[in-house]
């Protein structure tokens, strides 16, 4: 028969345990006011990075982590669903996008178990790179709910440009650089439009002259590649006009960059047709019907 003392000694630990099981635990504070009161900073664990793959990722395994960077993906991707620890409920997660690429957060996709809800019931995108987001699991629910997120803004965040400040002139059938209107910059996102107007006249004195004007935009950082252009008519068979005034626009056009590299765009421009004349783009002398401007929107 065990001794009553030892019987008292039991009942007495097991009464403390309790105690302890239920009271408010308090780290670097001897007076916790919450049931976890911690007087310091607080680490959470980073996990090995997640190798993901293009397009759709089903039910990705956190590997007990708090934090995950995401590697792989050599596109646009997509995060479909998430396989929370065993019994988790609340468990944290944030994800640290390190490609160049968006990363979009599927709301409830295929209302399936280990889903993600995101604000606004919408798919969640977030562009380029180093961009995160926070969500916690739960458990009642069978979800996980995005609490925050860190993005590089949208469209129109970034925008670099550059305007014609002197008179410049074309009279050549060979394209060359524009005075002006290049610009270098470095880009947040893949994508990025430019928009390109320009407006300027033709000398024509006397000279029975058809002429129009070339323009292009050229991605130098790219190899010197066109990605897009347009014709203007500057004049037609008009013998008495001296000057006959145009206009060019190219308005949003997209073109493809790499996100973190010095990037340089750049307006070319040449003068043909039947006895053309010089082109002008006369900002300072003859503003009322010149200018020249570069946009780029990132």
């Amino acid at each position: 028969m065990m001794d009553l003392k030892i019987k008292f000694n039991v009942c007495l630990l097991l009464f403390l345990s309790g105690y302890t099981l239920l009271a408010q635990i308090g780290i670097n504070t001897t007076d916790p006011t919450t049931a976890l009161d911690v007087n310091g900073a607080i680490s959470l664990g980073e996990g090995s990075a997640f190798a993901l793959g293009n397009g759709d990722n089903s039910n990705i395994a956190t590997g007990g982590f708090s934090i995950v960077n995401i590697a792989g993906p050599t596109t646009d991707f997509n995060i479909n669903s998430i396989a929370p620890e065993a019994n988790a409920d609340g468990q944290l997660l944030t994800l640290v996008n390190t490609t160049n690429y968006s990363m979009t957060i599927k709301h409830n996709d295929g209302a399936g178990v280990n889903s993600i809800y995101c604000p606004n019931s919408t798919n969640l995108t977030l562009r380029g790179i180093y961009t995160s987001v926070t969500m916690q699991y739960n458990k009642s629910i069978g979800k996980w709910v995005v609490t925050r997120y860190a993005d590089d803004g949208g469209y129109g965040d970034n925008v670099y440009s550059s305007v014609g400040t002197t008179d410049t002139q074309m009279d050549s059938k060979s394209f060359a650089d524009m005075a002006d209107m290049s610009v270098t910059f470095t880009p947040k996102k893949s994508v990025v439009y430019v928009n390109v107007s320009i407006s300027g006249h033709m000398n024509i004195g006397n000279t029975n002259t058809h002429g129009y004007a070339d323009f292009r935009i050229v991605n130098v950082t790219a190899g010197n590649t066109v990605v897009s252009g347009a014709t203007v008519v500057t004049t037609d068979n008009d013998y008495n006009a001296i000057v006959t005034p145009w206009n060019m626009r190219m308005v949003m056009i997209p073109v493809t960059v790499t996100p973190g590299q010095s990037t340089t765009i750049k307006t070319q421009w040449r003068r043909d047709g039947k006895l053309p004349r010089i082109l002008y783009c006369a900002v300072t002398s003859l503003p009322t019907i010149s200018h020249r401007s570069i946009t780029i929107i990132d």
